[in-house]
């Protein structure tokens, strides 16, 4: 993914790539998101149990997000398309 940050003004402007990440390497990074998960999770126990506390929220909010991902990539996966096409501005949402 290759996108462009730059400052036009005082405004932060991205350019809206587009992603396609083919079906055959879905699998790779369904496997990729899940033992990130399970990293950041079992961190974030650690950190529990050293009671820092906010370390470890933050490490649990990048284990869901990871997680979050590893379903999304299945989803698109079963669908069972060539390819999953997707651009900054889909994932956030933004219509033009």
């Amino acid at each position: 993914m290759n996108y462009v940050l730059f400052k036009k003004n005082t405004d932060l402007t991205m350019i809206n790539p587009e992603i396609i990440i083919p079906r055959e390497e879905l699998p790779e990074g369904i496997i990729l998101s899940l033992k990130n998960s399970d990293r950041y999770f079992n961190d974030s126990k650690i950190l529990v149990g050293k009671k820092r506390l906010s370390s470890a929220n933050t490490l649990m909010f990048f284990a869901i997000e990871e997680f979050s991902k590893a379903k999304f990539l299945i989803d698109h996966f079963k669908k069972k398309n060539t390819s999953l096409k997707m651009t900054i501005n889909n994932i956030l949402g933004i219509t033009s």
